[in-house]
């Protein structure tokens, strides 16, 4: 069998894994079902799979083989928060919370195949080594890696390997923007606005925000401040006795959006004490961007080269276009399928694996969908219950077998990447992952998602 059947043989069970996880969107930090589903397909496949990793219940760390080097594959597979949506090119809720807006199903299922293919690599080699995947909950919140990686959950890995949609197919060796991001409830008391509307905990959260868009042109005019208000009240005539305001904040500096992040904080303590209500903090993590590796990069570039690019057929981008239309109103979806190698400028996302780069060497391949279909938007979710959109997924899962095969084949190259991830951060010791609200995320989410997390703390 020649070195790239080994991954052949695994196409049809990552596409239909790709699909179940797809049909099974769940919450950040809720993947119960998702999680599963891949934890049982490891052990099926020959893998020693630890469930509930650090404490995490829906964090896992499968392993096969055994010595160095360790290869790390990452899995995702949360979804997002009111993005349900059939595989239709039109909008069609399915009734679930959650929906696939950021296609993490295929992340799961193409980064898992991968692995498994890996295995049946060093059964039939030989050659020492171990592949290890990490099932991650949480990324959509920036926060299941970061604390992963405080708690243990990637230690003794040489290399991690991944992949991610995006609207280029390509291999990356790019930062992106580091981010922080937490939520403050207010508390205050409830009365008749009829009558009463002292102590009312939403003033805190409006004037929070305006105070924050007033500061930010001079204070922090390049840095992104992006908040939702989850909780604001419940009928028009009681005085809110609780409000929440969520903050995420992204800069190219990992120290600038901390800055900022932590005036942002300052800012909202303030505003209670004006507006006469109490607040409490609930910080969740902060992230440095990706941390560029091109020893990785340019191994996984020759990889993708090697399995070449996908295309849309016309029909796909037909059915593409209508749901674009749906949608947007741009009804012309346009795929660039050409293969390019993201090196210079900066991503303008922000990802929690880019805070595992700092610690571990690590490389990252994106697969495309066109530029007019809007990530984060019900119409993805239902581009990703569609065959078509898992052709780029099984076009990086290949490519990241390949780049695993050749460290395992020429282990020589993870001290190259790891000898440049430490000149990359000039010698310097990377600071503890940046962390809280460890507790509730991990044993008691549901609270954080219906909002309540934070008031027994008032």
């Amino acid at each position: 069998m020649s070195r790239n059947q080994f991954w052949e043989k695994h196409r049809e069970s990552i596409s239909e894994k790709i699909f179940e996880l797809w049909k099974h969107p769940e919450l950040p930090m809720m993947e119960y079902e998702s999680s599963e589903i891949l934890c049982q397909w490891l052990e099926n496949e020959g893998f020693t799979v630890e469930r509930e990793l650090c404490g995490m219940p829906t964090a896992f760390r499968a392993t096969y083989g055994s010595g160095r080097p360790a290869i790390g594959i990452i899995a995702e597979y949360d979804g997002m928060d009111g993005l349900s949506n059939d595989a239709v090119p039109y909008r069609k809720p399915l009734g679930q919370r959650a929906g696939h807006g950021c296609l993490h199903c295929h992340i799961g299922g193409a980064n898992t195949g991968a692995a498994i293919a890996v295995k049946d690599y060093l059964q039939s080699s030989g050659l020492p080594g171990t592949v290890v995947v990490v099932g991650c909950p949480g990324e959509e919140i920036l926060y299941g890696k970061i604390a992963l990686l405080g708690e243990g959950g990637f230690d003794g890995l040489d290399v991690l390997l991944t992949c991610h949609v995006d609207y280029q197919n390509a291999a990356v060796s790019q930062p992106t923007l580091a981010s922080f991001n937490g939520e403050f409830c207010f508390g205050g008391i409830s009365s008749h606005t009829g009558a009463a509307r002292a102590h009312n905990a939403l003033d805190g959260v409006e004037l929070s925000i305006q105070a924050v868009e007033r500061m930010r042109a001079h204070q922090f005019p390049k840095t992104s401040v992006e908040h939702v208000v989850r909780n604001g009240g419940r009928m028009p005539n009681i005085t809110p006795d609780r409000a929440t305001l969520w903050f995420m904040i992204r800069d190219s500096s990992y120290e600038t959006a901390k800055r900022v992040y932590q005036y942002v904080g300052e800012v909202v303590r303030d505003c209670a004490k004006i507006a006469g209500v109490d607040v409490v903090e609930g910080f969740l993590a902060g992230t440095h961007g990706y941390l560029p590796n091109d020893t990785i990069g340019d191994l996984m570039w020759k990889n993708l080269n090697d399995v070449g690019p996908v295309c849309y057929t016309d029909e796909e981008l037909q059915e593409l276009s209508e749901l674009c239309k749906n949608a947007t109103g741009s009804g012309n979806a346009v795929s660039v399928p050409e293969l390019t190698y993201l090196k210079g400028g900066i991503d303008p996302y922000s990802q929690d694996d880019g805070e595992a780069s700092w610690h571990i060497p690590l490389g990252r391949l994106n697969w495309e969908i066109p530029l007019q279909l809007p990530l984060h938007n019900w119409a993805t979710t239902a581009a990703a219950g569609m065959v078509s959109t898992r052709k780029g997924a099984l076009m990086c899962s290949e490519a990241i077998f390949r780049t695993a095969a050749d460290l395992l084949e020429n282990p020589q190259l993870i001290e190259k990447a790891e000898a440049e991830r430490v000149a990359r951060i000039d010698g310097n010791k990377v600071a503890p992952p940046a962390y809280g609200s460890f507790d509730t995320m991990a044993k008691h989410p549901e609270i954080f998602w219906d909002g309540t997390w934070l008031e027994g703390k008032l």
